[in-house]
């Protein structure tokens, strides 16, 4: 398991094998953004189509990108990063999001012509296929390529849920080993910022779902089939914000900590 917490010291590495920061010197941007989140998921509901999901969506996202500028210039993270185009490592594992988000990538996928979704909805039913018969250990531990994935690069790069805007690292071969090939000894190295800025996000959205009379359990679904969920249903975003549970079967209680 890689733990992905590690002291808050400017200009040094975050160990994934250090205790969890405090978040005292960082306490306004984070309530900001927190408070930030129980609104956007307010707005959504208001609005209550795919293409107002995808506008809060991509909000949200700015939102992070925003408060990870501020916090970077606080506590940098020391050295470069290891990510770039075309690292699709992490790219293997399951992915956990929230309901908002499926939605926003589920409107984007709409507009691709129809060989592309044609293409997209073999892949994600391939995925279900294969999962289908595996237990929930299993699956937690699968390693497959993200349906999302076209030519090694992420087809939704710009709406892609926060834990894949949030995950990170210093070495990329140790990645590489870690995902794909059993397990790397010494687990990975990871700036703890990003990280931290998805979670407060991923808590305030909790709550918004709670306060929008939404079930704050469809803050925690598997992404790949809750999207298929979405583009094979009829008007998902109105029977969504109508309370219907139609993400039941994309729920998950598993942690991403528990998946890396």
């Amino acid at each position: 398991m890689v733990k992905v917490s590690g002291p808050l010291k400017p200009g040094t590495k975050v160990s994934t094998t250090a205790p969890k920061p405090k978040r005292v010197s960082f306490e306004s941007t984070l309530t900001d953004m927190r408070a930030l989140a129980v609104a956007t998921v307010a707005q959504a509901r208001q609005n209550g189509t795919m293409t107002g999901a995808r506008v809060v969506a991509a909000g949200i996202k700015e939102a992070y990108d925003g408060a990870l500028a501020i916090l970077e210039k606080e506590v940098p993270a020391g050295e470069p990063l290891a990510c770039a185009a075309g690292c699709t490592h992490c790219c293997h594992l399951p992915v956990v999001t929230d309901a908002i988000t499926v939605m926003a990538v589920a409107d984007k996928v709409k507009s691709w012509p129809k060989a592309a979704r044609k293409k997209l909805m073999d892949r994600l039913r391939e995925r279900e296929r294969k999962r289908g018969s595996m237990s929930e250990t299993a699956r937690r531990h699968h390693r497959a390529p993200c349906p999302m994935l076209v030519d090694g690069k992420c087809s939704v790069y710009e709406e892609r849920p926060l834990i894949c805007r949030s995950f990170n690292s210093f070495d990329a071969k140790r990645c590489e080993r870690h995902f794909l090939g059993g397990g790397h000894p010494e687990g990975i190295d990871v700036y703890r910022i990003p990280y931290m800025v998805g979670e407060v996000f991923t808590e305030g959205a909790t709550e918004g779902f709670e306060k929008a009379g939404l079930n704050p359990k469809d803050v925690s679904l598997d992404f790949a089939k809750a999207l298929l969920i979405v583009l094979e249903a009829e008007d998902p975003a109105e029977r969504f914000f109508d309370g219907e549970a139609m993400f039941e079967p994309a729920r998950t209680t598993v942690k991403t900590e528990e998946i890396l």
